[in-house]
């Protein structure tokens, strides 16, 4: 069950930041609270790896706490968003204790599933350069940053719905 729920948050989350940035490459406008749900999916998805992946010792203890901070920074994110404000240093704080939850539970690859969180963990840093690299051509293509984020969670969640690790 545990692996199930940490596949599906991954795939949300994956989902929203996907729709986010395809929403705004195609219309210039922002789709309201995905962007900020997406961290708390994948917070979620995180906070439940330990289990899923059978992870022990530190490695539980490092993966939990991540994903229980991104999870805590979306959730406030997408409280704030909902009263019409924007937490930007909450959603920072979010998808970098993703991003740290992601590379500890994937640190020692046995399968696809650790070299996907190895992914899930390291690419959103190239990706988002890369949008800001493209953002002076365009403002919306910023967002094409988000879809390699987006692709590897995607990978995260099929790989975990598929049985785990191997």
């Amino acid at each position: 069950m545990t692996t199930r729920t940490s596949g599906l948050a991954a795939l949300t989350g994956a989902l929203f930041l996907a729709i986010k940035a395809v929403g705004i490459l195609v219309t210039g406008a922002q789709v309201p609270f995905l962007f900020e749900a997406a961290p708390a999916c994948l917070g979620l998805c995180v906070l439940t790896l330990p289990r899923a992946l059978g992870l022990e010792g530190h490695r539980r203890v490092a993966t939990g706490l991540a994903g229980g901070v991104a999870l805590a920074a979306g959730l406030v994110a997408v409280v704030a968003d909902v009263t019409g404000e924007v937490w930007g240093p909450g959603l920072g704080v979010a998808m970098l204790a993703v991003s740290v939850g992601a590379v500890v539970a994937g640190w020692q690859p046995r399968g696809w599933t650790d070299r996907a969180l190895l992914a899930a963990g390291v690419v959103p840093y190239p990706a988002l350069l890369l949008g800001g690299a493209l953002e002076p051509l365009d403002e919306r293509l910023l967002e094409v940053g988000l879809l390699p984020v987006a692709a590897t969670w995607a990978w995260v969640g099929i790989r975990l719905l598929r049985g785990g690790t191997g």
